[in-house]
């Protein structure tokens, strides 16, 4: 659906939703700098590259690889990321030693709207790994 749009309308037709979808409304609302800084990257992707990251995502099969991650591994996501919180739960425990950190109050971009925590998280990890 968003490739059709994307196609019949250009990108820009999607900035709204997409960083809604990323952020919430509410973080848009009191971030209006980063509202527009992020809907207008959104609208000037390029629709042929947008396409391409879409169908690649499509197509995307990793779980029957992701066994083989020796490297200590840290999974950071928003809480608010839609399914993504519940398929990293999912996918940790096929990763030998790997940890879930679920960022509250924080989207698909946690760095951005919950930095604080974010980087406590990379902290966490970093110190974990050394």
């Amino acid at each position: 659906e968003r490739i059709a749009i994307a196609r019949q309308q250009g990108c820009a037709a999607l900035a709204e939703a997409t960083t809604e979808r990323w952020f919430g409304k509410a973080f848009l609302a009191a971030h209006p700098d980063i509202a527009r800084l992020f809907q207008a990257q959104v609208a000037a992707t390029n629709i042929d590259g947008f396409e391409g990251c879409a169908r690649a995502i499509q197509q995307l099969d990793y779980l029957s690889s992701v066994g083989r991650i020796k490297t200590p591994t840290t999974f950071i996501v928003g809480a608010n990321d839609g399914p993504l919180p519940q398929a990293l739960r999912e996918i940790q425990p096929l990763v030998a030693g790997a940890r879930l950190e679920i960022i509250d109050g924080a989207g698909h971009l946690p760095n951005v709207d919950q930095p604080e925590l974010f980087n406590a998280a990379l902290l966490r990890h970093l110190k974990s790994v050394t």
